[in-house]
């Protein structure tokens, strides 16, 4: 007679990448968001009195409207914006966390990066509620 395999180690790997998974977007969604930069360059009042004009990623529920002037103003590793499918991203946070390397995040900062994002995900449920995370508002044309 045959011992009994022992079928559970895929199971706790699988609970094990659940835990890091939603924990991980559990901490990006708790970040409190603060009001975006309007299009004309000035800087909006933030909570706290504070007019430096940065943002922190927002949990979706914080819309304001960019045009690609200013997206282009966050063009580097310090300050990364982005617009994927008309929708404005600051994935400044996200470039030393991301699992193809900080480059590819590197290379869609200040730009339209709706080809590099979907020649790479397509419509990938799991990398479209990360990129989620991340939006702060919408381009303005």
């Amino acid at each position: 007679m045959e011992p009994a395999k022992n079928n559970s180690l895929p199971l706790v790997i699988g609970f094990a990448l659940v835990l890091v998974v939603g924990g991980d977007v559990y901490l990006e969604q708790s970040k409190t968001p603060v009001a975006p930069v309007d299009q004309g360059g000035g800087a909006s009042k933030m909570p706290g009195g504070d007019t430096s004009g940065t943002t922190t990623p927002s949990d979706g529920s914080q819309t304001g409207t960019y045009a690609m002037t200013e997206i282009a103003k966050h063009d580097s590793e310090s300050s990364c914006w982005t617009v994927i499918d008309a929708g404005v991203y600051d994935l400044t946070t996200w470039i030393s966390q991301h699992p193809g390397g900080p480059g590819a995040i590197l290379g869609i900062c200040g730009k339209d990066g709706t080809s590099a994002f979907r020649g790479q995900h397509g419509n990938a449920q799991k990398q479209e509620n990360i990129l989620a995370t991340f939006k702060i508002g919408t381009l303005v044309q």
